[in-house]
């Protein structure tokens, strides 16, 4: 006989785990309901937002102004129709004629303008065609420049004031046609030595008076469409103008 132990016997399975405590199985068991009852909320508060209540929506406003002009008034929203109808007579003229001085209703040539203080100006003359009269005047004077044309104005000064008055400082003399431009000596004057120019005139003691000119450049385009008005103003006066008419 051989002198080997004998096999050992097989070793038995190890008993199975123990089951949980009882807390333990509660514990598990109150984690999945919550889930479940957590993803259910979820679902409803989500459906309850919906497309009309979006997040951003608290961010935008509500009540936009320009959405109030797109909407038309309803007839509960519009006042009544006022009761003495469109028949009523307006309670001014619309048609009374424009007070005289005025652009719409200018003085006509030669009239004698006057102000309080007592200086007297008349508008003589106005000449369109003035361009030989000047080149005759200076044998340097050159043409006016291209597209404009110089206008002589004759102008009579009559000092009735208490005080002395340069003749050549005692307008503000423009013209102003359709362009709606005023054309003055700031913007316009005539780069030529005129005939008798009203500066000559020098200084008017009360009871003095003299007859001059001034001269402006304007676009011809002004002159062949008859828009032009003279604007006369006295100097430092700050004073609107009073308009002439030139022909």
């Amino acid at each position: 006989m051989s002198d080997l132990p004998p096999p050992p016997a097989s070793i038995p399975p190890p008993p199975p785990a123990p089951a949980p405590p009882d807390g333990r199985r509660w514990r598990t068991w109150h984690v999945v309901v919550a889930a479940v009852v957590g993803l259910v909320l979820g679902v409803g508060i989500g459906g309850a937002v919906g497309e009309d209540d979006d997040p951003d929506a608290a961010l935008q406003v509500v009540d936009d102004p320009a959405d109030a002009r797109d909407e038309a008034p309803t007839d509960e929203q519009r006042p009544e129709a006022d009761e003495a109808g469109d028949d009523d007579e307006p309670t001014t003229s619309t048609t009374a004629e424009a007070k005289l001085g005025t652009r719409d209703n200018p003085y006509p040539l030669g009239t004698e303008l006057r102000t309080e203080e007592g200086l007297v100006v008349v508008v003589d003359a106005v000449r369109f065609d003035a361009a030989a009269e000047i080149a005759a005047t200076n044998q340097f004077n050159e043409p006016p420049p291209e597209g404009l044309q110089w206008v002589l104005m004759t102008f009579t000064i009559r000092n009735e004031t208490d005080e002395p008055i340069h003749a050549g400082w005692a307008l503000d003399v423009g013209l102003l046609g359709s362009a709606n431009r005023m054309y003055d000596s700031s913007n316009s004057y005539c780069e030529a030595v005129i005939p008798n120019p009203l500066y000559d005139g020098g200084e008017l003691f009360p009871g003095g008076s003299f007859q001059g000119n001034e001269c402006l450049q304007v676009p011809v385009a002004e002159v062949e469409n008859g828009s032009l008005l003279l604007a006369v103003t006295p100097t430092f006066s700050f004073e609107d103008p009073v308009f002439v008419a030139t022909r």
